[in-house]
């Protein structure tokens, strides 16, 4: 999180992201299965043009993920690096463009770095929207382009941190 200096410490900003994604997940899944579950089926028991879609579309891959037979990941295996993953980045409208989300960005590569991850990854929306004009600025790579399955044009940006 970025504050202001003053005696105020306002805030400016902040990074949410997961310097070993696989473990995340992983943690994620193990820890809060069935208070997701419900917490979903919740939401779209109250949207029914939304359960409607989620079940055509997504219904199958979630039910997989989450209750499939294969157990989830406590460990890397020696083969495979950790990703890093920036899930979101915010910074008020008033303080952009002052370097606010560039610090933020290198403080989490540099724990991403002490975490040993050797990459870092982030999905931002493309066009004026997103942010792959920061990115882009800051040197990060643009290294795949899809639509999301609600439509959506999105790209993908990789760091790599070795």
């Amino acid at each position: 999180m970025a504050v202001s200096n003053d005696a105020e410490q306002q805030q400016l900003g902040f990074l949410i992201g997961s310097t070993n994604q696989v473990l995340h997940v992983a943690d994620v899944l193990g820890n809060h299965r069935w208070s997701l579950l419900f917490s979903g089926l919740t939401a779209l028991s109250v949207r029914p043009r939304v359960l409607l879609d989620f079940v055509k579309t997504r219904a199958s891959p979630y039910l997989k993920r989450t209750f499939g037979r294969r157990a989830a990941p406590t460990q890397l295996r020696p083969t495979e690096s950790a990703t890093a993953v920036i899930i979101s980045l915010v910074v008020l409208p008033m303080f952009r463009g002052g370097g606010i989300g560039e610090l933020l960005v290198e403080e989490f590569l540099e724990r991403a770095r002490e975490a040993r991850s050797s990459k870092a990854e982030l999905v931002t929306t493309a066009g004026p929207s997103g942010a792959g004009d920061f990115y882009d600025k800051i040197g990060w790579d643009r290294v795949e382009e899809h639509s999301s399955k609600d439509g959506t044009h999105i790209h993908t940006y990789r760091h790599d941190l070795d």
